[in-house]
Parts: structure tokens; C-alpha cells; sequence
């Protein structure tokens, strides 16, 4: 009895680092996010020698007083870069086909983002703009 509980808490203790840990492996993929269902963002999430990459699409809204609800005008390709993780987060930045990292409006500094991940299948898309929405994320079958 004492070996068996015994061994249950050295099994514990070899499993708590990974509870709450997420690899880069488990951001690979296609992320779909819809905000008020009306697509929003998808994530294309690569692995490459620099490390985590890929690249995101933005949909352009127009959320006008006028709109009954939210339409689809446009999308913009950007690419994922500066990736980093933490925890269960992946934090990344945004580049332009020109070339110019993505500025959040209000503070003029560069804009990141950040991937909570809520399970294998789901997270969480927000960014540093206290004015930007938190969007669900779902991975693509």
C-alpha cells in the first residue's frame, strides 16, 4: 500500500511540468475564428527553422451603424511573425505584404497577439488593443 501511494506521487511529480505546458506542435494548423458569426481571422500556423510561422487572414468588416450586422468587405494576408510561447500562450506579430509590422492605432506601437489555448481544439484570439475583440478560436478538421 505505502509503495503504491508512494509511486503515485513520483508519477505526480514527473507529470506536473506538463499540465498547463503547450508545445509548438500544438499550434500547428488552420485556426478558424468567427466573432458574432461572421468569420473574423484564420490562423495558418507553421513550423520553420526560425520556429513557429505561418500566416494569418484578416477579414475587413463593416461593423457601421448602418449594417444590421456585421458584412464581410474584404480580407487581408499578413504573415505570423516574432512568435513566442508561454505556458499556454502563443504571442505573435503581424507583417504586411509590404513589409511593415502591423501598428495598433491607439498607441502606435507595434501590435501582438495572443493565442490562448482552452483545450486542443479551442482557444482564444486577442490582442494588446484594449478595443479589439476576443475571438474565438477553433481548429479546422
Amino acid at each position: 500500500m505505502r509503495i503504491r501511494r508512494l509511486l503515485s506521487v513520483v508519477i505526480f511529480v514527473i507529470m506536473l511540468p506538463a499540465f498547463g505546458q503547450t508545445t509548438s506542435q500544438d499550434y500547428v494548423g488552420e485556426w478558424l475564428g468567427n466573432n458574432k458569426g461572421v468569420p473574423w481571422v484564420i490562423l495558418d500556423v507553421k513550423v520553420g527553422s526560425g520556429g513557429l510561422g505561418g500566416k494569418a487572414t484578416f477579414y475587413i468588416l463593416d461593423t457601421s451603424p448602418s449594417a444590421v450586422s456585421p458584412k464581410v468587405l474584404g480580407k487581408e494576408d499578413v504573415e505570423i511573425i516574432d512568435a513566442t510561447l508561454e505556458a499556454n500562450e502563443m504571442s505573435f506579430k503581424v507583417k504586411n505584404d509590404q513589409g511593415d509590422v502591423v501598428m495598433n492605432s491607439s498607441s502606435g506601437r507595434e501590435l501582438t497577439f495572443h493565442l490562448t489555448m482552452k483545450s486542443k481544439a479551442e482557444g482564444e484570439l486577442r490582442s494588446d488593443d484594449p478595443k479589439g475583440p476576443t475571438v474565438t478560436m477553433t481548429r479546422a478538421k
